[in-house]
């Protein structure tokens, strides 16, 4: 059983990347500097050691460890290939100088291309020492470049096939890479401990984690990590800078974090679990694009975010999940999140715990609401939000969101009793003089709150900027309390000027102020004290003051004050329908504002008899068409062309019936018979009510001369002529018909 786990543990231990700095290896032959400050080639270690380098078929190769000593420099010069027994490594304590160039590089590589090689090992601590390598070509090692205390840049160089790390740096070294490619190896591309790194213009790829840091300074510029196997980036107590640098394709994380330092400046990711998966680290990213990610573009637990100019699109679930976060979203784009091929919808923001603000952000087309929050704050200013495809909001365990001058749709959802929403909108006044149209200086704005409270803004020159209005809406009620709020705007020298702030008012005010002045005067001639008035009040009157009247008021009995039209000075004559105005006596009071101030009421006391209703305007008062039958609102109900209040009006002496065309049925209609429509027979009209005017027999409609008797034989006689003929027609017309069909037989 012993064995058994021994075999175990040391089955287990093998499989784990192994830690530790290489050293010298051990080798049974080898080849050392002297250490005199000299600058030595392969040639001249292949002198110095013919048993460990050997130079045969047009390369080095390298039986055992090659040791640079300090303080000498080894050069590798262009076209050099050295291939490394599998137990051989590079020692480098002094300096190494491998300067290949473009189309004819330096190459260090495993002798059998089936086994790897130690690698290269550079502990230099000397700062003035810097080892450089361009256009270099390293394939295989267990670390490919392994730092320790040193400094190294490499340059258009290409580092592959390592099982390990291609560059691993420790201890306080400084890398530079430049143009440099690191691909398809074991754990990590980059790793680093207690060193830093500035990287530009270079890739990593198809490894397990592009770069891993410890306690590590990092610099991206112009990079990409792209398909390696789990993670683009993974930082861990690190401060880090990127700049234009890509992540695609790295199926895990593109970048993860954890208690680190981040500045991310123009960067793009793509197609991952998280884009960025964040541990109780600071991130600011700036004018970068987060796209199609599993779950989340962002995901955050502890720490604090702020983020500028960031695109976000195609995120399944959130494009911020964030948990015990202080967040600032600035001038974001979001759309197209929260909608997985399957399953519940997701928002934009869901958040715990959390707080921040989000603004001049447009978030459009989402799965389930913009914010979702739970024991969360947050402000929203000046953004746009459109396209939730469920709430504007959701809200649980007393969290809160203040909406300053943004537009939302959707309701909201309120999970708990005790959430809150506020739609806060801004208000700035400018004050200018009646007369000039100046600013005017030196304001006082005393805003009445509902509540009580009173709140006191200044503006020394002339503007008071930022004055807030707020609407809550409360989860125990979920309704809206509208919070208007009234003023009063004042400034040495004018009148104080009153205003209202309400969910309509404009968010730019300009108040006129009018210098102190005294009150106008106003007096009232008609209507008369006692005076009793029908259908239209007339008001004559004159008013004289420092400025111009703006408006004549009036009102009945104490109620809502009526604003007349009319302004100026002098005399006015102005006209009011008394329709709305119940009948009887009533106490009338008239006023002038002039802008600032008004003028002392007038009291008058008049009756008002007002005229009944006529909808149609035929003279008939719509009550009496109701009794009659008649139509209130067609003025000739029976299209005779009479009016009914003409028909039925009994004044003259002629009444017809207003439902009926042809009252005395002589086949005129009535209007054909009052030709005038004046309700009078006069001289030349036959009479409605009687079917035969002249009395001849013949009622009126058949009779050529329905207003002379004398005419009466001529007309019979004109009549039996006109019938007989009628007759013989339709008898000649029948015989013709029988004659056809008699034929026909």
């Amino acid at each position: 059983m012993l064995k058994r786990a021994l075999v175990m543990l040391i089955s287990v231990l093998a499989a784990l990347p192994v830690y530790f700095s290489p050293g010298e290896a051990i080798s049974p032959v080898g080849v050392m500097t002297p250490g005199d400050g000299g600058n030595y080639t392969m040639d001249d270690l292949a002198t110095l050691a013919p048993d460990a380098v050997e130079k045969t078929g047009g390369y080095y190769l390298v039986k055992g460890n090659i040791t640079v000593t300090f303080p000498d420099t080894l050069s590798l010069r262009p076209g050099d290939v050295l291939k490394f027994d599998s137990s051989a490594h590079l020692n480098v304590r002094g300096r190494l100088l491998a300067l290949g160039e473009e189309g004819d590089e330096i190459y260090l590589m495993p002798f059998n291309p089936l086994l790897s090689w130690g690698g290269m090992y550079i502990y230099s601590p000397n700062p003035q020492y810097t080892s450089v390598l361009k256009h270099t070509v390293i394939i295989g090692g267990d670390v490919s470049i392994f730092c320790e205390s040193s400094r190294l840049t490499v340059t258009d160089s290409e580092i592959s096939d390592f099982q390990r790390s291609g560059v691993e740096g420790r201890e306080g070294s400084n890398i530079t890479l430049l143009g440099t490619q690191i691909h398809d190896g074991g754990y990590y591309g980059v790793y680093l401990e207690d060193s830093a790194l500035q990287m530009e213009g270079s890739t990593i790829t198809n490894t397990s984690t592009g770069i891993k840091t410890a306690r590590a300074s990092l610099e991206l510029k112009r990079c990409t990590l792209e398909r390696n196997r789990n993670t683009g980036a993974y930082l861990f107590t690190t401060t880090a800078s990127m700049q234009d640098t890509r992540f695609t394709e790295n199926p895990s994380y593109n970048l993860l974090l954890s208690r680190s330092e981040v500045e991310l400046e123009g960067c793009f990711m793509n197609s991952s679990i998280y884009n960025i998966y964040s541990l109780y680290s600071e991130l600011i990213a700036r004018n970068s694009t987060l796209r199609d990610t599993l779950k989340d573009a962002v995901h955050s637990i502890g720490g604090s975010l702020l983020v500028d100019g960031l695109v976000v699109k195609g995120a399944a679930q959130s494009a911020f999940d964030l948990n015990a976060t202080e967040f600032v979203v600035r001038l974001c784009t979001i759309e197209n999140v929260g909608h997985p091929p399957s399953g519940y919808p997701f928002s934009a923001f869901y958040m715990t715990v959390s707080r921040g603000e989000v603004s001049y952000t447009t978030i459009r087309d989402v799965g389930f609401a913009y914010l979702e929050m739970v024991r969360s704050s947050v402000q929203c200013w000046i953004s746009r939000m459109e396209g939730a495809g469920r709430f504007s909001f959701a809200l649980d365990l007393n969290s809160s969101v203040i909406v300053v001058e943004s537009e939302t749709s959707g309701p909201l959802l309120f999970r708990d009793s005790k959430s809150r929403v506020t739609y806060s909108r801004m208000y700035n006044i400018t004050a200018v003089d009646s007369d000039t149209g100046q600013r005017v200086e030196n304001l006082t704005l005393d805003l009445f709150l509902p509540g009580g409270e009173v709140r006191s803004f200044f503006g020394p020159e002339g503007e008071i900027r930022q004055v807030t209005l707020n609407i809550t809406v409360e989860s125990i009620s979920g309704t809206a309390h509208l919070g208007d709020a009234r003023g009063v705007l004042s400034s040495p020298g004018y009148i104080p000027a009153s205003l209202t702030l309400e969910e309509g008012s404009p968010r730019e005010i300009t108040v006129e102020l009018f210098r102190e002045h005294p009150p106008p005067f106003l007096v009232v001639w008609e209507p008369g004290e006692g005076e009793v008035v029908t259908g239209t009040l007339t008001l004559r009157g004159e008013y004289q003051g420092a400025y111009p009247a703006r408006s004549v008021e009036i009102r009945f009995d104490g109620g809502e004050w009526i604003p007349l039209k009319w302004s100026g000075n002098g005399s006015f004559n102005l006209t009011y329908n008394l329709s709305a105005v119940i009948p009887g006596p009533h106490r009338l009071e008239v006023r002038a504002y002039d802008g600032s101030l008004y003028t002392g009421v007038a009291v008058i006391n008049i009756t008002v008899m007002v005229m009944p209703l006529d909808s149609d305007g035929d003279g008939l008062p719509d009550y009496r068409e109701e009794e009659l039958g008649t139509s209130p609102f067609n003025p000739d109900t029976d299209d005779d062309g009479l009016p009914d209040g003409i028909e039925v009006d009994t004044s003259d002496g002629v009444a017809t019936d207003p439902t009926n065309p042809d009252t005395d049925g002589d086949f005129l209609l009535d209007g054909m018979e009052d030709i005038n429509r004046n309700g009078r027979v006069d001289k030349g009209e036959t009479d409605p009510l009687d079917p035969d005017t002249d009395g001849d027999g013949i009622p009126d409609g058949k009779d050529p001369s329905p207003l002379e008797p004398e005419k009466k034989r001529s007309n019979v006689d004109f009549i039996l002529w006109t019938e007989a003929l009628l007759l013989a027609v339709l008898i000649v017309a029948l015989l013709l018909v029988v004659i056809k069909r008699w034929r026909g037989r």
